[in-house]
């Protein structure tokens, strides 16, 4: 019987090759009628992980990712104000 690929790694190599996926990925993630509340988070951390982490430094990337959460921890639309600018 064949073996699985993993998901994830395939999915990081497609948002890294085309970035017009990454923008799909978020709008969907954005248009759920009933997301879970850590899908948005999920979905941000992929397309940081595949477009921004060959450009950054580990560390620049760590900083990144904790902003992030730290952004997406607050409350109704202070969070996506925040996370525009």
């Amino acid at each position: 019987m064949p073996k699985s690929l993993p998901y994830h790694p395939f999915l990081i190599e497609s948002l890294r090759k085309k970035p017009e996926l990454a923008a799909a990925y978020i709008t969907a993630t954005l248009e759920e009628e009933e997301p879970e509340p850590e899908l948005l988070k999920r979905a941000l951390g992929d397309v940081a992980e595949a477009l921004g982490q060959p450009k950054m430094t580990p560390e620049q990337y760590e900083l990144h990712l904790k902003k992030l959460d730290e952004l997406l921890s607050q409350q109704g639309s202070d969070a996506i104000y925040n996370l525009g600018t």
